[in-house]
């Protein structure tokens, strides 16, 4: 037997008993799995503690209704191995079981700190909300969750929390802090208050964070983050300044010293929410802070907002950006000023129909014909010496609701025009309008080097063929490509020619 075939029968036995392997019931595994669960079950039951805790390590890791009601009923054990051997399975889930989330609450009030510290981290997840992914959240963001409490449970629930806020272990207390925007009701802001003045910048910022949503007039609460506007860490200036814009008339004056403030970040959020209240004093700055080239475009554009509800005090900060080196806030300042509550005449968007960015062409469009109504001939010409394409054929549509006599002077100057579209469109219309002298702008387009022309032209001929007519439409027919307009030239020679002296068609 040479090697060649030895390795064959080698292979096909293999196969055999692969296949001998595959056709087994699966029955001996899942019995084997159920004799683990049923063990587990027994053991955690038992009182010897070691046989409980072995008991909690592997039961987590099955995942069924049985499983899942024995890994709760460990969280309440009284040995702390078992609970934290429960807590971490938990941490494995993708959905945290709700009948496990009061559960967690309460052992942010266990006896062991690190039991105390993993379930702190799971604060969303009992609060009923579910975190996957780079999600990032900002200072003002609302989170609403009710994780399906009831009343008690709720109020349970908030004790809790603010009982762990006294927590002798610093982690414990950060995520507190961290994960209170997820429960639906605020901290007591007395317990917030000491934290304004802790060691750790993380953790004043979320202090400030949480106080917003607490209860308390908006005079006495200015009063109290005062003093933080001093802070020396950026990141808590940026939630004082954010706090302050809530309380209205009561934050203006730590806003207003924050107008100056050297982290940019701070200093965009003072002016925003400074201008917001609309203070007189406000306009400056936030004119000052828009127009600086040297600012992320990003912090700038946070201000456009504000910067409309300064009526035609803000026209000449709008004409900035248009003029800056910012496309997107040219963009967004263009489509604020079509729809700007201070009136502006046509003439002001029709130069920027040739812009270079497309989208700020497109703003003036959506400007201009938001005024359609208030258009003149005149607005409508001076539309129609615009270069760009887009602008000629909205001065050409909206053309449409003149007077006859100041339309076909449009559509006479559109066929002179060197954009092969718009000439179209003044033939067109020329061969249905049919001014004096139509026939023969039409007739001399016949022989236009482009072939849309040619067909329009033949087009509004075939309408009133003459016998001059019929005589260019049979010698242009064989050039004639358009099946369409083929039909329609041979329909008009097939009727008897039209006088001279009748009456044109409208």
């Amino acid at each position: 037997m040479n090697a060649k075939t030895l390795s064959m029968l080698i292979l096909i036995a293999a196969m055999a008993v692969g296949r001998a392997q595959e056709a087994q019931p699966a029955e001996t595994a899942r019995e084997t799995e159920e004799q683990t669960i049923a063990k587990c079950l027994r053991d955690l039951k038992s009182d010897d503690v070691d046989a409980r805790r072995r008991a909690a390590m592997i039961i987590g890791k099955y995942r069924t209704p049985m499983t899942e009601a024995a890994v709760i009923q460990c969280l309440r054990d009284p040995d702390r191995q078992v609970r934290q051997s429960a807590l971490v399975s938990l941490t494995e889930e993708r959905f945290l079981p709700a009948a496990a989330r009061m559960d967690v609450f309460r052992l942010l009030l266990d006896a062991d700190v690190h039991i105390r510290r993993l379930a702190s981290a799971m604060i969303p997840e009992a609060s009923g909300v579910m975190i996957r992914g780079p999600v990032q959240i900002r200072g003002n963001t609302i989170i609403q969750a009710g994780g399906n409490r009831s009343n008690d449970d709720n109020a349970e629930a908030l004790l809790i929390l603010n009982q762990a806020l006294d927590d002798e272990d610093f982690s414990v207390r950060r995520n507190v802090l961290a994960a209170a925007r997820y429960f639906p009701e605020p901290l007591e802001p007395e317990r917030l208050v000491k934290f304004f003045k802790d060691d750790s910048k993380e953790v004043r910022a979320l202090a400030l964070a949480q106080y917003g949503r607490a209860p308390v007039p908006a005079e006495e609460a200015a009063k109290i983050i005062a003093p933080l506007a001093d802070d020396p860490e950026p990141s808590v200036r940026l939630e004082v300044a954010r706090l302050a814009g809530r309380y209205e008339k009561h934050g203006d004056d730590i806003l207003a010293k924050l107008l100056e403030d050297k982290d940019v970040a701070v200093r965009v959020e003072a002016v925003r929410a400074y201008a917001n209240h609309l203070n007189e004093n406000a306009f400056e700055p936030l004119k000052k802070t828009i127009l600086d080239e040297n600012l992320p475009g990003d912090y700038r554009r946070l201000l456009l907002i504000p910067l409309r509800d300064y009526g035609e005090q803000s026209i000449p900060v709008f004409e900035g950006l248009l003029k800056g080196k910012n496309a997107t806030l040219a963009v967004d300042a263009m489509n604020m000023l079509a729809t700007n509550r201070a009136k502006m005449p046509p003439a002001f968007f029709v130069p920027y129909l040739d812009a270079q960015h497309e989208d700020i062409r497109k703003g003036a469009m959506r400007a201009l014909n938001i005024m359609t109504r208030e258009l003149s001939a005149d607005d409508i010409r001076l539309i129609m010496k615009c270069k760009s394409h887009e602008g000629k054929m909205l001065g050409l549509r909206m053309s449409s609701r003149l007077q006859r006599d100041e339309r076909l002077q449009l559509m006479q100057d559109a066929c002179l025009d060197d954009d092969v579209e718009v000439r179209v469109y003044g033939l067109r219309e020329i061969g249905l309008l049919k001014p004096e002298g139509w026939d023969e702008m039409l007739l001399a387009s016949l022989e236009d080097p482009e072939e849309q022309i040619q067909q329009i032209a033949a087009e509004g001929l075939s309408r009133f063929p003459t016998e001059k007519i019929q005589n260019a439409l049979r010698e242009y027919l064989p050039n004639c490509k358009d099946i369409r307009v083929q039909r329609m030239i041979q329909r008009a020679l097939a009727r008897r020619p039209l006088q001279i002296n009748a009456p044109p068609l409208r």
